[in-house]
This record gives structure tokens, C-alpha cells and sequence, in this order.
């Protein structure tokens, strides 16, 4: 029942925003990026109950294929939290505000990764996306205890990208804030 509450939800949203679409003058609302990021998390709930999600290895025809792209969007939901970025615009104070965008981004980043690995691991590993929330954690913090690790070359590959991403972006934001702080001290 939570399900078709879901896939009622889902078109309703996308209805309207059709609607909204025809209604208004195209430039406003195609060339947000909060509304094309909710087009995208829309259209895969309606694959989702199509079945499940099929293996990347079964892929042979471009609608296999498509279906299994549109699987992968399902990890572009997290992106609608951006929308908090806009409210963060509003603290005055330079430093709160990038400590505040810098925990947004890592929490972002977080969910991101854990629905990636989780997409990407599918057909090997059947795990709860709260599990690979634990593993991202562990793997961005370089803990590494080895309990949860990719089984595939395409996990592997996520998990390297994941690392390498986490190496460069978290000490570029470190070093950002602790220049922002440097100058309100001056």
C-alpha cells in the first residue's frame, strides 16, 4: 500500500510539473536546475515498479539498456537536497555559513556515494542502503575496517572513485574554511 501511496505521489508530481510546464513560459522553469533535478528523481520511481532491477551483466538490448539508466537515476533523489543550499545563502556570518554548506556537502556526498555503491553492487550484494551508508563512512574517513568491501569490478572501480573524490574535495573544503576563518581574523 506504502508503495502505491508512492507511485500516486510521484504522478501527481509529475503532472503538475507537466502542467506547470505548458502553463508558464518555458525559460523559468526548464532552466532551473531544481526543476530539472525533480523531473529526474521522478521518472525512475515509475521503473522501479516495473520489477526489479535488472543485472548489468543481462544487458544486451537498448531497452534493457534505457531500463537499467533509469535505474541509476534513482541516486539523483539525494541531489533534491541542494534545495537547503538556498536557505544557507541567508546566514551573513561567512564562516558559519561555509561550515554549515561544508557539512551539507558531506552529507550529500555521503548519501550520494551510499545509493551509488548500492546501485552499482546490486546483482552481488543485496545489502540495506543504511549498510552502505556505514561503508562510505568508513571508506571517506580512510578507517577502512574491511567488513563491507565491493565485490564487482564496477564496485571496485565506484569504490576508487569514491576515495580518489573524498582525498581531493574534503581537504579543498577544510582548507577553504580555514581561510575564510584566517581573513575574519584579520
Amino acid at each position: 500500500m506504502d508503495g502505491l501511496l508512492y507511485v500516486h505521489h510521484s504522478s501527481s508530481l509529475t503532472s503538475s510539473w507537466c502542467l506547470a510546464s505548458l502553463l508558464t513560459p518555458p525559460s523559468p522553469l526548464l532552466c532551473s536546475f531544481y526543476s530539472m533535478v525533480d523531473l529526474f528523481t521522478v521518472i525512475p520511481i515509475f521503473v522501479n515498479y516495473r520489477g526489479t532491477q535488472p543485472d548489468v551483466v543481462t544487458v544486451y538490448t537498448f531497452s534493457e539498456g534505457l531500463i537499467y539508466s533509469l535505474y541509476a537515476l534513482n541516486t539523483t533523489r539525494i541531489l533534491r537536497v541542494l534545495r537547503i543550499r538556498r536557505k544557507l545563502l541567508k546566514i551573513e556570518d561567512a564562516v558559519e555559513r561555509y561550515i554549515k554548506e561544508v557539512l551539507l556537502a558531506i552529507s550529500i556526498m555521503i548519501l550520494f556515494f551510499a545509493a551509488a555503491i548500492k546501485f552499482v553492487e546490486y546483482p552481488y550484494q543485496i545489502r540495506d542502503y543504511h549498510t552502505w551508508i556505514y561503508y562510505i563512512i568508513v571508506t571517506v574517513a580512510t578507517v577502512g575496517y574491511g567488513d563491507i568491501k565491493p565485490l564487482s569490478t564496477q564496485g571496485r572501480i565506484a569504490a576508487m572513485c569514491i576515495i580518489g573524490f573524498s582525498i581531493i574535495s574534503i581537504p579543498y573544503m577544510t582548507n577553504q574554511l580555514l581561510e575564510k576563518m584566517v581573513s575574519r581574523c584579520m
